[in-house]
């Protein structure tokens, strides 16, 4: 997982914003004798800095989803291996067994102790997945929140 990507979309996004800015305050310095239009540019660029703020929001959600299905690939891959590993000591033990009750009685254990990894782990899974979720739409939640303040509040110009 690289950070370029998203520090450069980030540096676009400031970029385009401070952009937008400085040609809002060029056209309204200009165009002092038409202050309409200069009230026009500046409520754009309100709509400009609330969509930046947006996507800002949504980068931050999709860094927190990234980051939480890569805890949960190496969550796959720990309970992968555990299951592995047992199976594997299973096997070495029934090289050791001698007779047909006391391979069955190993099978049993292998069997019980599988499917206990299987319900302790799907809950480690499902829980992990929640976390992740709600991690990951905190910061569009509190964007939302945000642009419903800001759209019941009248505007100063």
């Amino acid at each position: 997982m690289t950070t370029k990507p998203r520090t450069k979309s980030r540096r676009a996004i400031t970029s385009a914003a401070a952009a937008e800015s400085k040609l809002v305050q060029a056209v309204a310095e200009k165009s002092k004798s038409a202050p309409a239009l200069a009230a026009t540019m500046a409520g754009e660029t309100d709509l400009f800095g609330q969509g930046t703020v947006t996507i800002v929001a949504v980068l931050r959600a999709n860094e927190v989803w990234s980051a939480g299905l890569e805890q949960i690939g190496q969550t796959v891959l720990n309970l992968t291996q555990a299951s592995m590993e047992s199976a594997a000591m299973t096997g070495v033990a029934l090289l050791d067994t001698s007779s047909l009750p006391s391979a069955m009685g190993v099978g049993m254990e292998y069997a019980k102790g599988q499917l206990d990894r299987l319900i302790r782990g799907t809950a480690e899974l499902s829980e992990l997945g929640w976390k992740v979720a709600t991690a990951a739409y905190a910061p569009i939640v509190e964007r939302t929140r945000q642009a419903a303040d800001a759209a019941g509040k009248p505007q100063t110009r």
